[in-house]
Protein backbone atom coordinates (compact mmCIF):
# COMPACT_ATOMS: atom_id res chain seq x y z
CA UNK A 1 0.00 0.00 0.00
CA UNK A 2 3.13 2.23 0.53
CA UNK A 3 4.68 1.65 -2.45
CA UNK A 4 1.27 2.66 -3.71
CA UNK A 5 0.71 5.50 -2.27
CA UNK A 6 4.09 6.66 -3.34
CA UNK A 7 3.68 5.69 -7.18
CA UNK A 8 0.66 8.12 -7.16
CA UNK A 9 2.34 11.05 -5.70
CA UNK A 10 4.82 10.54 -8.51
CA UNK A 11 2.32 10.37 -10.82
CA UNK A 12 0.65 13.51 -9.59
CA UNK A 13 3.93 15.74 -9.31
CA UNK A 14 4.72 13.81 -13.11
CA UNK A 15 1.78 15.62 -13.98
CA UNK A 16 1.43 18.55 -12.50
CA UNK A 17 5.37 19.17 -14.05
CA UNK A 18 3.78 18.28 -17.35
CA UNK A 19 1.40 20.56 -17.38
CA UNK A 20 3.59 23.19 -15.81
CA UNK A 21 5.88 22.89 -18.82
CA UNK A 22 2.65 22.60 -21.55
CA UNK A 23 1.67 26.35 -19.54
CA UNK A 24 4.98 27.76 -19.95
CA UNK A 25 5.41 26.64 -23.63
CA UNK A 26 1.72 28.06 -24.64
CA UNK A 27 3.05 31.79 -22.35
CA UNK A 28 5.61 31.73 -24.92
CA UNK A 29 4.03 30.64 -27.82
CA UNK A 30 0.91 33.21 -27.12
CA UNK A 31 4.07 36.20 -26.56
CA UNK A 32 5.79 34.92 -29.68
CA UNK A 33 2.70 35.73 -31.39
CA UNK A 34 1.69 39.05 -29.71
CA UNK A 35 5.32 40.39 -30.90
CA UNK A 36 4.85 39.35 -34.45
CA UNK A 37 0.94 41.14 -33.99
CA UNK A 38 2.66 44.22 -32.77
CA UNK A 39 5.20 44.39 -35.28
CA UNK A 40 2.86 43.95 -38.02
CA UNK A 41 0.55 46.80 -36.47
CA UNK A 42 3.58 49.32 -36.60
CA UNK A 43 4.14 48.56 -40.10
CA UNK A 44 0.19 49.00 -40.56
CA UNK A 45 -1.31 51.47 -38.80
CA UNK A 46 -4.62 51.20 -39.37
CA UNK A 47 -5.18 48.26 -36.87
CA UNK A 48 -4.70 50.90 -34.12
CA UNK A 49 -6.59 54.08 -35.51
CA UNK A 50 -10.33 53.62 -36.57
CA UNK A 51 -11.49 57.03 -36.47
CA UNK A 52 -9.71 60.53 -37.21
CA UNK A 53 -11.40 64.54 -37.41
CA UNK A 54 -9.98 66.76 -39.96
CA UNK A 55 -10.27 70.68 -40.25
CA UNK A 56 -9.13 71.63 -43.97
CA UNK A 57 -9.08 74.90 -46.05
CA UNK A 58 -8.75 75.59 -49.96
CA UNK A 59 -10.28 76.72 -53.10
CA UNK A 60 -13.50 75.27 -55.10
CA UNK A 61 -14.19 76.54 -58.34
CA UNK A 62 -16.05 75.36 -61.68
CA UNK A 63 -14.31 73.66 -64.62
CA UNK A 64 -14.61 76.05 -67.28
CA UNK A 65 -11.68 78.64 -67.79
CA UNK A 66 -13.93 81.28 -68.92
CA UNK A 67 -16.56 81.16 -66.96
CA UNK A 68 -18.37 84.28 -65.05
CA UNK A 69 -18.06 82.52 -61.56
CA UNK A 70 -16.02 83.43 -58.86
CA UNK A 71 -12.82 81.00 -57.50
CA UNK A 72 -14.67 80.02 -54.43
CA UNK A 73 -12.85 79.15 -51.00
CA UNK A 74 -13.80 76.14 -48.96
CA UNK A 75 -13.65 75.37 -45.66
CA UNK A 76 -14.69 71.58 -44.37
CA UNK A 77 -14.68 69.89 -41.18
CA UNK A 78 -14.44 65.91 -41.82
CA UNK A 79 -14.69 62.69 -39.90
CA UNK A 80 -14.37 58.94 -40.12
CA UNK A 81 -15.35 55.47 -39.00
CA UNK A 82 -13.62 52.63 -40.72
CA UNK A 83 -15.33 49.30 -40.51
CA UNK A 84 -12.02 47.69 -41.34
CA UNK A 85 -8.69 48.33 -41.81
CA UNK A 86 -9.06 49.93 -45.10
CA UNK A 87 -12.62 50.36 -45.43
CA UNK A 88 -15.11 52.74 -44.22
CA UNK A 89 -17.10 56.20 -43.95
CA UNK A 90 -16.25 59.54 -44.22
CA UNK A 91 -18.77 62.29 -43.55
CA UNK A 92 -18.92 66.00 -42.12
CA UNK A 93 -19.84 69.57 -43.17
CA UNK A 94 -18.46 71.74 -46.25
CA UNK A 95 -19.14 75.88 -46.73
CA UNK A 96 -17.83 77.34 -50.14
CA UNK A 97 -18.17 80.82 -50.03
CA UNK A 98 -17.78 83.25 -52.96
CA UNK A 99 -18.38 81.63 -55.33
CA UNK A 100 -21.61 82.98 -56.87
CA UNK A 101 -21.53 86.74 -55.33
CA UNK A 102 -23.65 86.29 -51.94
CA UNK A 103 -24.68 82.82 -52.17
CA UNK A 104 -22.54 80.37 -49.66
CA UNK A 105 -23.16 76.88 -50.50
CA UNK A 106 -23.19 74.63 -47.16
CA UNK A 107 -22.95 70.78 -48.23
CA UNK A 108 -22.88 67.55 -46.21
CA UNK A 109 -21.13 64.33 -47.96
CA UNK A 110 -21.17 60.76 -46.92
CA UNK A 111 -18.56 59.29 -48.45
CA UNK A 112 -17.08 55.99 -49.12
CA UNK A 113 -13.77 55.91 -47.97
CA UNK A 114 -10.64 53.26 -48.55
CA UNK A 115 -7.24 53.81 -47.03
CA UNK A 116 -3.56 52.30 -47.53
CA UNK A 117 -1.53 51.99 -44.21
CA UNK A 118 1.44 54.78 -43.44
CA UNK A 119 4.22 54.01 -45.54
CA UNK A 120 7.40 54.16 -43.46
CA UNK A 121 10.58 54.56 -44.79
CA UNK A 122 13.74 54.25 -42.64
CA UNK A 123 16.44 53.02 -45.28
CA UNK A 124 18.66 55.69 -45.66
CA UNK A 125 21.79 53.64 -46.30
CA UNK A 126 22.68 54.85 -49.94
CA UNK A 127 26.29 53.32 -52.09
CA UNK A 128 26.06 56.68 -54.52
CA UNK A 129 24.46 60.31 -55.02
CA UNK A 130 21.92 59.08 -57.36
CA UNK A 131 20.42 56.24 -54.64
CA UNK A 132 20.70 59.09 -51.54
CA UNK A 133 18.56 61.70 -54.03
CA UNK A 134 16.07 58.26 -54.42
CA UNK A 135 15.90 57.53 -50.70
CA UNK A 136 14.91 61.40 -50.37
CA UNK A 137 12.37 61.74 -52.95
CA UNK A 138 10.95 58.05 -51.03
CA UNK A 139 11.28 60.24 -47.67
CA UNK A 140 9.42 62.92 -48.66
CA UNK A 141 6.33 61.77 -50.84
CA UNK A 142 2.59 61.39 -49.21
CA UNK A 143 3.10 58.53 -46.86
CA UNK A 144 -0.72 57.71 -46.59
CA UNK A 145 -3.65 57.42 -49.37
CA UNK A 146 -7.18 57.40 -49.13
CA UNK A 147 -10.14 57.86 -51.65
CA UNK A 148 -13.19 58.96 -51.37
CA UNK A 149 -16.49 58.45 -53.45
CA UNK A 150 -20.44 59.05 -52.79
CA UNK A 151 -23.28 61.79 -52.86
CA UNK A 152 -23.46 64.86 -50.96
CA UNK A 153 -26.80 67.06 -50.21
CA UNK A 154 -26.18 70.65 -49.45
CA UNK A 155 -28.31 74.14 -49.66
CA UNK A 156 -27.09 77.35 -51.64
CA UNK A 157 -28.68 80.50 -50.18
CA UNK A 158 -29.87 83.16 -52.02
CA UNK A 159 -30.02 81.00 -55.10
CA UNK A 160 -33.21 80.56 -57.09
CA UNK A 161 -32.63 76.64 -56.51
CA UNK A 162 -31.92 76.61 -53.01
CA UNK A 163 -31.33 72.73 -52.50
CA UNK A 164 -27.94 71.09 -53.91
CA UNK A 165 -27.38 67.56 -54.32
CA UNK A 166 -23.75 66.26 -56.13
CA UNK A 167 -21.30 63.77 -56.09
CA UNK A 168 -18.61 63.95 -55.34
CA UNK A 169 -14.66 62.12 -55.33
CA UNK A 170 -11.64 62.73 -53.83
CA UNK A 171 -8.15 62.17 -53.51
CA UNK A 172 -6.32 62.40 -50.23
CA UNK A 173 -2.60 62.39 -49.68
CA UNK A 174 -1.12 63.41 -46.42
CA UNK A 175 1.90 62.97 -43.86
CA UNK A 176 1.39 61.27 -41.00
CA UNK A 177 3.14 61.69 -37.73
CA UNK A 178 1.97 59.73 -34.76
CA UNK A 179 -1.78 60.52 -34.86
CA UNK A 180 -1.40 63.81 -36.33
CA UNK A 181 -1.49 64.25 -40.58
CA UNK A 182 -0.80 66.61 -42.87
CA UNK A 183 -3.54 66.07 -45.54
CA UNK A 184 -3.94 67.31 -49.22
CA UNK A 185 -7.50 67.12 -50.35
CA UNK A 186 -8.06 66.79 -54.34
CA UNK A 187 -11.88 66.68 -55.41
CA UNK A 188 -13.73 66.30 -58.12
CA UNK A 189 -17.80 66.83 -57.59
CA UNK A 190 -20.59 66.49 -60.14
CA UNK A 191 -23.05 68.99 -59.43
CA UNK A 192 -26.25 67.52 -61.03
CA UNK A 193 -28.40 69.88 -59.58
CA UNK A 194 -26.94 73.01 -61.37
CA UNK A 195 -27.70 75.58 -58.77
CA UNK A 196 -25.18 78.93 -60.13
CA UNK A 197 -26.03 80.61 -63.71
CA UNK A 198 -22.74 81.75 -65.80
CA UNK A 199 -24.09 84.55 -66.90
CA UNK A 200 -21.50 85.36 -69.63
CA UNK A 201 -22.36 81.93 -71.12
CA UNK A 202 -25.27 81.47 -74.16
CA UNK A 203 -28.78 80.53 -72.45
CA UNK A 204 -27.06 81.33 -68.99
CA UNK A 205 -25.54 77.82 -68.65
CA UNK A 206 -25.59 75.84 -65.48
CA UNK A 207 -22.35 74.36 -64.99
CA UNK A 208 -22.27 70.66 -63.17
CA UNK A 209 -18.55 70.25 -62.81
CA UNK A 210 -16.51 71.77 -60.35
CA UNK A 211 -12.84 70.94 -58.63
CA UNK A 212 -11.40 71.14 -55.45
CA UNK A 213 -8.31 71.52 -54.09
CA UNK A 214 -7.55 71.89 -50.22
CA UNK A 215 -5.35 71.08 -47.28
CA UNK A 216 -5.37 71.21 -43.70
CA UNK A 217 -5.03 68.96 -40.61
CA UNK A 218 -6.04 65.67 -38.56
CA UNK A 219 -5.95 63.85 -35.51
CA UNK A 220 -6.43 59.90 -35.46
CA UNK A 221 -8.09 57.84 -32.68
Amino acid sequence: MKKYGKGRIKAVFLALFMCFGMFVQAQMELQAELDIDKEHDIENDNRLYFHDIALERGVYFDTRMNSDLSDGFVTSLYGSHFLTHNLGVRSGISLITYLKDDSPYLKIPCLFAFRTPTFHFSNWEAESFGEFLFNLFLAIIPTRCEVNLGPSIGYVWNNQRNFASSIDGNLRLGFQIWRIGINGNMGVNCLWTRNFIDKDSINRFRPAWFVGFSGGVSFRF
